[in-house]
């Protein structure tokens, strides 16, 4: 391939505009590079709360969603419509929460979610990629080559195209707009909140429903994250209401079963 006479040498991956874009990989491999680099500050975030002796969790949140989140959201506007692009970033989010609370890494991630009130970083990602929308349908074909992109890919049928993307996740949010208007994007990620609440209420995490229930809890950041300074207590309480506990209940099914032990002893 040849430009201006000159021959344009072959790489196999080339960084634009701070994301790394791979020959024959497709977009996930510039997103393992962002994950790699929010994991850098994510641990300097930590080993810094730990000299200054930072442990409550609701800061130690602000402090992730100032420090890390911006790196695992870089471009997300473009490769955040494909969900399987992300999920490494989703657990990394996960994986910190994990480590403030201090239980397990495999305790459920929709309980360890509950239990600080957050969401998915999918919904902050598509807020962004919702007003990424708005502003390239505010502008005119003639004035950026990418609103003309936008309007060949409204009306190509191809899965692949961005906006067939956003008209998909729309559809499953249950949000009956044309991507061709403004869209309200506070108003349609409150609606994508509360459906994924109530996807919450019936799942089958039923001991742990159970007891938010009886306290008559919300959908918001534990009070005992707050009240509890000191760590090891509140790790305990967190390894209780998580099921993460010492209890045989908990460990017990971490343990190998030989084939001639009787599983109900």
């Amino acid at each position: 391939f040849t430009f201006n006479g000159n021959e344009v040498e072959r790489v196999q991956s080339y960084k634009y505009l701070g994301f790394e874009f791979h020959a024959t990989k497709a977009l996930t491999h510039g997103v393992s590079k962002l994950v790699s680099a929010a994991n850098k500050a994510m641990h300097a975030m930590n080993r810094r709360c730990a000299f200054l002796h930072i442990s409550d969790p609701k800061h130690r949140c602000k402090l992730f969603d100032s420090l890390v989140l911006p790196i695992l959201s870089y471009a997300s506007e473009v490769w955040a419509v494909d969900k399987e692009v992300g999920k490494s970033a989703e657990q990394l989010h996960r994986q910190f929460l994990k480590h403030v609370l201090g239980v397990r890494g495999n305790t459920a991630s929709l309980i360890v979610l509950a239990e600080f009130g957050r969401y998915p970083l999918c919904f902050h990602w598509w807020q962004q990629i919702l007003r990424y929308h708005n502003r390239i349908n505010n502008l005119s074909a003639d004035e950026r080559l990418i609103q003309c992109a936008f309007v060949e890919g409204m009306h190509d049928k191809a899965y692949r195209f961005w906006s067939h993307g956003v008209q998909k996740w729309l559809q499953a949010q249950s949000a009956a707009l044309n991507i061709e208007d403004e869209i309200c994007v506070s108003t349609v990620i409150d609606n994508a909140k509360a459906l994924y609440r109530q996807a919450f209420h019936h799942h089958s995490v039923g001991r742990y429903q159970q007891m938010l229930q009886l306290q008559h809890q919300d959908y918001v950041l534990a009070p005992y994250l707050s009240t509890l300074k000191n760590f090891k207590s509140r790790r305990l309480v967190s390894r209780f209401r998580c099921g993460c506990h010492g209890l045989h209940v908990d460990t017990g099914r971490l343990k190998p079963v030989g084939q001639n032990v009787d599983r109900e002893q």
